[in-house]
């Protein structure tokens, strides 16, 4: 459904840029002033509003990116309608540099106000109820509510992360002494309200919400690999209590930063936000080597850039923010991809598929590649390759024609595994098998572990959960067991029959 694409770039852009401005409008043009309505974030004439976009990173270790024509690529060529200024107040931030991070924030501030786009003034910490650090967010958002509180682009979100803190007695104290500071200089622009557990309790928030101010709203945070139904559960038990909520951070791994991509509960929580109509920003416009930034390190500080400086998670946010204006155009255009091929990593003698979804002016014309080399008769969306071998590795993509040109696809690796015996020792049955000796192959070869980390962090380098054990044997166990893992082994039977099998 929702994926990403490489794209000629002189045809693609001017067309782009024309569906952004279809309307003739900013996205502030388009909405007004903000407002919020039940458990909805409304435009000036009250119709439910969806903000999409991207979050910058902590201000003060990346803060490379904090420039003009970083927002105006994010807004021309992404389309974000929202960006998110994430002001670190610790760790060398606000709390002891204040001009140099104020400047960077105020320096996305300008160029979005400039650009017609929304932007979150971000609180960016996990401590602000300390008292030293609540009475300089108070100064801070009085300052920035003075400055900026005309522009109907601002929001503010007073406090990123809380951690482990009651909701009655410490979080909502603090909203309420900041929203005072605000409403003092800034009667009606959207304040977003941090929840507890790393802004994940909105449900208990929603339970007790701030009733003394009006325009109020609450952040949902969530890292696709690590927060699932479990957490969309507690956002709906919100949402029907009446409570606007704003995800203005999420990843697509784990809430780590790292991990594997889970486009499959990205994709979830699109549709989720999407039905809800919840406002959202991508974790994040950084070039650090971790899952979650959208750019490969050395990425342009300026914008432009091209796919080949994008990050797998920076290829599927972009792609998602893309569709919504490929929609706009009534598929009036060059071929728009939507579902990307993905890698595949699947043992030697099975079929695999890679496979592409576009949206755009029909007829299209499809012509896949090996390695850059032609495939004869690969005409279709779906490319099968059948009884797969090491001859069959290496990289696919590709190529959709339509009447406005040629739409290329990311290119897409092939990986053949084989199974092998650990050691390269086949386990003698009857005989005793240690349990950390299954056979090597990875994740979906040789087990299947629900965490892509080792909890035990011992013996082994992959995902299997292994422990130090002084209970006999080599001295190591395995654990954290879920329903749905298992391992395999290579066994060698020496006579057929039925064996019992004994488990310690």
């Amino acid at each position: 459904m929702k994926r990403t694409t490489k794209i000629q770039i002189g045809i693609f852009v001017t067309l782009i840029f024309l569906v952004f401005n279809s309307f003739g409008q900013t996205p502030v043009q388009m909405y007004g002033k903000l407002h919020t309505q039940g458990s909805k974030i409304v435009d000036s004439t009250g119709k439910a509003v969806q903000l999409r976009g991207m979050s910058f990173f902590w201000s003060q270790w990346i803060g490379k990116y904090y420039t003009y024509n970083t927002v105006k690529w994010l807004r021309d060529d992404w389309k974000c309608t929202v960006v998110r200024a994430a002001m670190a107040v610790n760790s060398g931030g606000y709390m002891s540099n204040p001009a140099s991070e104020k400047a960077k924030i105020e320096t996305i501030v300008q160029a979005a106000i400039d650009l017609g786009i929304y932007v979150i003034i971000d609180w960016h910490s996990h401590s602000a109820e300390l008292a030293a650090e609540t009475a300089q967010a108070k100064l801070f958002f009085a300052e920035m509510a003075t400055k900026y509180g005309d522009k109907p682009n601002i929001i503010y979100e007073i406090y990123n992360e809380p951690l482990n803190v009651s909701w009655k007695d410490t979080l909502k104290v603090y909203h309420e002494a900041v929203i005072e500071e605000i409403r003092k200089k800034d009667s009606d622009n959207i304040i977003v309200c941090g929840t507890g557990n790393w802004s994940q309790d909105v449900d208990i928030a929603a339970a007790n919400p701030i009733t003394k101010y009006s325009n109020i709203a609450y952040s949902l945070h969530y890292y696709a690999a690590t927060h699932k139904k479990w957490l969309r559960d507690k956002a709906l038990l919100a949402i029907n209590k009446g409570m606007p909520l704003f995800i203005t951070e999420f990843g697509t791994c784990l809430a780590s930063g790292t991990g594997v991509l889970d486009s499959v509960e990205t994709e979830t929580w699109w549709d989720f936000s999407d039905t809800h109509k919840i406002s959202w920003c991508n974790w994040s416009v950084a070039d650090k080597t971790e899952t979650a930034s959208i750019l490969q390190p050395g990425a342009s500080t300026e914008g432009n850039w091209p796919l080949s400086q994008l990050t797998p998670s920076g290829i599927l946010v972009r792609n998602e923010l893309r569709k919504q204006y490929s929609i706009i155009s009534n598929n009036d255009s060059i071929a728009i991809i939507i579902s990307s091929p993905q890698s595949i990593t699947a043992l030697g003698g099975t079929t695999v598929s890679f496979n592409v979804e576009a949206i755009g002016r029909k007829p299209f014309t499809y012509l896949w590649k090996y390695n850059n080399v032609e495939i004869p008769n690969s005409n279709s969306a779906t490319l099968t390759l059948q009884n797969i071998s090491a001859n069959n590795i290496g990289q696919y993509h590709v190529e959709i024609t339509n009447s406005f040109g040629i739409t290329i696809s990311n290119k897409a690796s092939l990986t053949v595994k084989t199974k092998e015996p650990y050691n390269n020792t086949v386990s003698q049955i009857p005989g005793k098998i240690e349990a950390e000796h299954y056979d090597l192959g990875g994740e979906n070869i040789s087990y299947h572990d629900m965490n892509i980390e080792n909890s035990g962090k011992a013996f082994r380098q992959d995902g299997v959960d292994i422990e130090p054990t002084s209970d006999g044997g080599p001295g190591y166990n395995v654990g954290w067991t879920e329903a749905g893992e298992w391992l395999e082994y290579s066994v060698f039977i020496h006579n057929s029959g039925e064996y019992r099998i004994d488990l310690r």
